[in-house]
């Protein structure tokens, strides 16, 4: 179990659905929140923020388990790169929305992944449903 997926169980007591439930309580999407724990994400200092509130740990506490070191952090933040709605800095110093087609592509197999989500909690009420007849 690595360092993310303790978090998961010491906080939730459990690892699988405690992205769920982590999702939650940020009030983001869950993919958001998968993406840190399965693709290497680094989450924004927006995020970096409410993590550390949501695990009772320091921001500095939050970097080392999602990111290693504080390097990772400012290119990504700085470059934008990995992160939906992220931003660069353009020339005249201002921050602008940046777009790749790595990331619509990342967004609409995003898409895919909730609508197929949306189907199966569906299915599941209807079932639930059923059984209470």
């Amino acid at each position: 179990m690595n360092k993310k997926e303790m978090l998961l169980k010491e906080k939730y007591g459990r690892v699988r659905g405690g992205q769920s439930d982590l999702a939650r309580d940020l009030e983001t999407i869950q993919s958001t929140v998968k993406r840190w724990f399965t693709d290497g994400s680094i989450p924004s200092p927006d995020y970096i923020e409410k993590l550390a509130k949501v695990f009772g740990k320091t921001e500095e506490e939050i970097k080392d388990i999602f990111g290693g070191n504080k390097k990772n952090f400012q290119q990504q933040n700085i470059s934008g790169a990995g992160a939906r709605g992220s931003q660069t800095i353009n020339e005249g110093g201002n921050k602008a929305p940046k777009s790749s087609n790595a990331e619509n592509e990342l967004l609409k197999k995003e898409i895919e992944l909730l609508k197929k989500e949306i189907e199966l909690l569906k299915k599941e009420m209807e079932f639930q449903q059923r059984r209470k007849k």
